[in-house]
């Protein structure tokens, strides 16, 4: 009888083990459903990894081909305005300025006529490029907006005489 209860623990022992595994395996077991959902949700991450990557390749690419068209062009600018009149770039680029401050001047004040008559003789003292051989492109439109306050004043001016 000993032996057959040694025999029984024996058996027991070794079979234990492998009772136990094949229960774990089997609540373990993934179904091929389980296997899919989780390989999609795997593919989700790592296109949504990739892509933010590639946002931010192409941010870093976009910011600095921005900055070497600046670089670029910062040598062409300065040599623009080396080869032209630096009296003559400092009036033209300072008169977008003071034209909008005058045409403000102007509108939100009511002017006598001295005051206007003062400040048009002020204007007409500015040196534009106009009996030059030639012009730049940017200062076209900046002549054209002093040129229109000028005639604002010469109407206004003209209205109070």
């Amino acid at each position: 009888m000993e032996t057959y209860i040694t025999v029984i623990k024996d058996i027991l022992v070794i079979a234990t083990p492998i009772i136990v595994a094949i229960i774990s395996y089997r609540s373990s077991k993934k179904t091929e459903r389980d296997i899919r959902l989780e390989l999609e949700k795997s593919l989700k991450e790592k296109d949504a990894d990739t892509s933010q990557i590639l946002a931010k390749i192409s941010a870093e690419l976009e910011s600095q081909k921005q900055i070497l068209s600046w670089q670029n062009s910062m040598p062409r600018t300065d040599q623009y305005i080396n080869r032209m009149d630096q009296i003559r770039y400092g009036n033209i680029s300072g008169l977008t300025d003071l034209t909008q401050k005058v045409s403000g001047y102007i509108q939100q004040n009511n002017l006598s006529l001295e005051e206007l008559k003062s400040i048009h003789e002020m204007l007409l003292k500015i040196k534009l490029p106009m009996d030059e051989p030639e012009l730049y492109p940017f200062e076209i439109p900046i002549m054209i907006e002093f040129l229109k306050l000028l005639r604002t004043l010469e109407e206004k001016i003209a209205e109070q005489s």
